[in-house]
């Protein structure tokens, strides 16, 4: 039995617009930085790696961010001029580091997240907070389950 669907209870829908409405934020914090989608991405995934201990090459941003060499080539040269990356030659890579600079871009907008979420849950107490997170887990979890099980995986 399927349920009448519409605008207000279309899931599809809602999670979508939800979708857009937290990637224009996302966007909004790194536009202040003079930043593309892509830089952003580029610099939170090489941040991360290193925080993690990690060296970061170009290949590895190519293989993360399914990006062409030359579109990571350009990504890169262009945030070092920004003076947010650096990179290092160690035939035969390019090792990829931030800078002080980039760090502190990456810390900021992690903490104009926290205000998202918060803004996000907004009348919403802890119980029904973690109930929606729960929920949400769930979701995803029995998407990943059909995946499964019809062999996309």
């Amino acid at each position: 039995m399927n349920p009448q669907i519409n605008e207000e209870n279309d899931i599809l829908l809602l999670v979508k617009l939800l979708n857009r409405e937290l990637r224009e934020d996302f966007n909004r914090n790194i536009e202040k930085y003079d930043l593309t989608v892509d830089q952003g991405r580029v610099l939170f995934y090489v941040c991360c790696q290193e925080e993690q201990g990690n060296v970061v090459h170009q290949k590895d941003i190519q293989n993360r961010g399914h990006l062409s060499k030359s579109s990571v080539s350009e990504i890169v040269d262009r945030m070092v001029k920004k003076e947010l990356l650096i990179k290092e030659s160690e035939y035969p890579f390019v090792n990829i580091k931030p800078t002080t600079k980039g760090r502190d871009i990456v810390e900021h907008i992690h903490n104009t997240r926290y205000e998202t979420i918060e803004k996000l849950f907004k009348g919403v107490d802890e119980n029904q907070r973690q109930r929606i997170i729960d929920d949400i887990k769930q979701l995803l979890m029995n998407m990943k389950e059909d995946e499964n099980i019809c062999g996309k995986k």
